[in-house]
């Protein structure tokens, strides 16, 4: 029902101006995966967007920094668009990996691939968008969004993506508190936790922002322990199930 009811919807916005589907809906439709995140940017301003879509009998809300994103709720899910103007590649070289730089035309369905985002996905790549030290400077908690694509898609970070992100792991603090706390919450209840606590704790993350679960490490229970209590915590959160509350207190279980 989700699927058929976007769907229409973006035929509809189609018929009165140019739209692209863009980020996790095409990326995960290349990669066959379902998918409830819909995004796309439309060449219309919002204003005029918002009264065709009123008129078909819905009520979109004007969310996000200065009330540039115009969203829809249907069902519980959500639809995201945005105003471009320009071209393609503009747009894409603003966003942050390539990966979710992927096109899909809304009227014919022709996929635009302006910076190899497809490829990279092929090759199992994570990259950043242009200039990685630019994309982490607009925002930072594009690092965490890297740890959470890496290991979600089991993607290798392209080696400049990963040396912009160690050096600019400090700004990360600059962020509001409510986007790093739902960022991690989203990390934390992805399938494969381990792979993402320990490149959290690679890329200095945890020693810079979380030192108490950085300091388990080389930290015996007792001993003779075979392992320490990093690994004994990477253990349990794993052999959790994936709510967020409960894997919390699995990874904090022993501080």
């Amino acid at each position: 029902m989700w699927v058929e009811f976007w769907q229409k919807f973006i035929t509809q916005i189609a018929e009165i101006a140019p739209v692209y589907l863009v980020g996790g809906t095409v990326r995960d439709s290349l990669l066959q995966k379902p998918s409830k995140d819909v995004d796309g940017i439309v060449a219309l301003p919002l204003e005029i967007l918002e009264k065709h879509i009123k008129k078909w009998g819905y009520h979109p809300l004007r969310i996000g920094a200065k009330h540039q994103t115009l969203t829809v709720f249907h069902q519980g899910e959500r639809i995201d668009f945005n105003p471009f103007s320009g071209s393609l590649e503009e747009d894409a070289l603003r966003r942050d990996f390539t990966i979710n730089a992927i096109y899909q035309n809304g009227k014919t369905g022709e996929i635009i691939d302006p910076l190899g985002g497809r490829e990279d996905l092929e090759k199992k790549i994570l990259r950043a968008c242009g200039d990685p030290y630019e994309r982490f400077r607009e925002d930072p908690l594009r690092i965490l969004r890297m740890v959470r694509f890496s290991c979600k898609y089991n993607l290798t970070i392209e080696e400049n993506t990963l040396s912009a992100a160690k050096e600019f792991l400090p700004k990360i603090s600059s962020v509001a508190l409510e986007r790093i706390s739902e960022e991690l919450g989203t990390i934390l209840i992805l399938e494969n936790p381990r792979s993402a606590l320990t490149l959290l704790m690679e890329i200095g993350y945890l020693d810079m922002y979380l030192p108490e679960l950085a300091n388990l490490q080389n930290c015996m229970a007792r001993p003779g322990y075979n392992e320490d209590l990093w690994e004994h915590t990477l253990k349990v959160v794993e052999n959790t199930p994936p709510e967020y509350l409960l894997r919390l207190a699995g990874l904090f279980h022993h501080l």
